[in-house]
């Protein structure tokens, strides 16, 4: 069974993750210092570490907030 994506949006906060009241703004300052891979989210926050319905947002939210810099480039 897939379990729904569910964000909650209140007062300028929204909830990615609900299981662990995870906040956007807690994803993007973490993204933001480096970590931008799903699994350095779930170490450092918890992130997509129970239902996984989170996991597919918090994606997004690391292609939108990581320094392309950050990536390996094979050149």
């Amino acid at each position: 069974m897939i379990s729904p994506i569910i964000l909650i949006y209140t007062s300028n906060i929204m909830y990615v993750c609900v299981c662990k009241a995870i906040k956007d703004s807690e994803i993007k300052n973490a993204v933001e210092n480096g970590y931008s891979s799903l699994e350095a989210l779930a170490e450092k926050l918890g992130v997509g570490t129970c239902c996984g319905g989170c996991r597919e947002y918090a994606q997004m939210l690391i292609n939108q907030h990581a320094d392309p810099s950050s990536y390996y480039n094979a050149a």
